[in-house]
């Protein structure tokens, strides 16, 4: 049994410590088996167990608590001793990080029209993650002194152990990379976002309908859920643009000085007033409002028969949902409309209901000729036999899996989004398949 240990004990060095708060658990475990190994007899199993069988087990439990306290802060310090190893690796990471956060007030004051902020440098690099792990450690050596003054006084109270480790990280913000310092929102996907960075989207999605309606990972945000947080102003704008933005066949104002959203489109020919300039228009061909007469008619859809002739002649597809034109800029014909409807591009049917081919084969060697390039961006240009090859074996691929399944990773340096061709000066993402480059917002918010 151990009493009151030795005054020199008190000035050992916390690695001490730990090693002996280990030797005098293990000497007391070892106690316990020789004292359990020369008592006589057996008692029965029903029988409720004595005074001394209830001591020995919570000293027993008070040792092996302390056991697997020094393993825990063992294993926190070579964590700590990890850190200061890789400390040019850390400082590179989160280089990247603030890079990605200057990249992003870069695009949001582009995109509402002020000044970009200045160029990020290196010398603005804050180190809060090795901040953490050094408050973490001097929490670590001051629970080394509370465990060695514990066995100093009993092996009772195993409840009485400090935490191991008391500080708590805060999430990071899925777009803009950052750790959340105020209220953290959870995405129906299961990422967490900032209230700054979720107002931003909010903010575009009222002026650009691709980011309608919000989400992150293909998943819509609850409007209920996150409506406290975008103020009254912009929860009204929101609220109206999804009247409009929620329309498939929609009504505009005719005069193109208006184009006010009115409402939607009708079977027949009716009356719709303009609620911002009262002008009048119709419901069924969206012309100014007019007389139900042949002459009317027929001038009004002349336009549109004209129109979608010209369509026809681009290759231009209408989605049968919205109603609107696309044109494939790459890939197969799979299409995914802004307003979320899947359709085949050569015959504009829903998607996997026809027997269209599923590309181009034109198409599908651009395709594989773009890819083969954006792997040869940093080298040399093979020779040309060479390239052929990979183009082929590229464009093999793509018959197999056109449709890639993204893996995203960070791509530093300047660049153009292949998606919204949106210019970045910093990074963006590139896909480990198929070598896409897309900016953070139409990872998040488009694809």
């Amino acid at each position: 049994m151990v009493g009151e240990s030795s005054s020199s004990s008190s000035s050992l060095a916390p690695e001490d410590s730990a090693t002996y708060i280990a030797l005098v658990a293990q000497f007391a475990l070892q106690d316990i088996d020789d004292i359990s190994a020369t008592r006589k007899g057996k008692a029965s199993a029903l029988a409720p167990k004595s005074d001394e069988e209830i001591a020995f087990e919570l000293f027993a439990e008070e040792a092996n608590s302390l056991l697997a306290l020094t393993r825990d802060i063992a294993f926190a310090r070579s964590i700590d001793d990890a850190l200061q190893t890789d400390h040019d690796i850390l400082q590179e990471i989160i280089r990247e990080d603030e890079v990605a956060r200057s990249d992003r007030e870069y695009a949001l004051a582009v995109q509402a029209g002020r000044p970009p902020p200045p160029t990020f440098t290196p010398n603005s690099v804050i180190l809060s993650n090795v901040c953490f792990f050094e408050q973490d450690t001097n929490s670590i050596n001051e629970q080394f002194a509370q465990a060695h003054q514990h066995t100093q006084v009993s092996f009772l109270k195993s409840g009485d152990l400090p935490p191991l480790i008391t500080s708590y990280r805060k999430e990071m913000c899925v777009f803009c990379r950052d750790q959340i310092a105020g209220t953290e929102i959870h995405a129906p996907c299961g990422h967490f976002w900032d209230t700054h960075c979720l107002v931003e989207l909010f903010r575009a999605a009222t002026t650009d309908e691709t980011l309608f309606p919000p989400r992150c990972c293909q998943k819509s945000f609850v409007l209920k859920e996150v409506q406290q947080y975008l103020g009254a102003g912009l929860l009204s704008t929101f609220k109206a643009i999804s009247a409009e933005f929620g329309t498939a066949n929609r009504v505009y104002c005719h005069r193109p000085t208006c184009s006010a959203f009115i409402c939607a489109a009708t079977e027949t020919s009716s009356v719709q007033v303009c609620p911002r300039c009262l002008s009048q228009t119709c419901g069924r061909c969206k012309e100014q409002a007019h007389l139900v007469g042949a002459d009317a008619l027929f001038g009004a859809l002349w336009v549109v028969v004209m129109f979608l002739a010209l369509a026809k002649q681009e290759g231009w597809a209408r989605c049968p949902g919205c109603k609107h034109l696309v044109e494939l800029a790459y890939g197969c014909y799979h299409m995914t409309c802004r307003c979320r409807k899947e359709f085949c591009y050569v015959c504009a049917e829903t998607w996997k209901n026809c027997t269209c081919p599923q590309w181009d084969e034109g198409r599908l060697y651009v395709t594989a000729r773009n890819q083969v390039e954006r792997e040869l961006a940093a080298g040399p240009p093979p020779a040309a036999p060479q390239y052929q090859r990979m183009v082929r074996e590229a464009a093999e691929r793509l018959r197999v899996d056109h449709d890639c399944r993204h893996r995203w990773v960070y791509r530093p340096g300047a660049g153009r989004c292949e998606n919204c061709s949106f210019y970045l000066p910093q990074f963006l993402l590139s896909c480990k398949n198929c070598h896409m480059n897309v900016c953070v917002r139409c990872r998040r918010n488009r694809m």
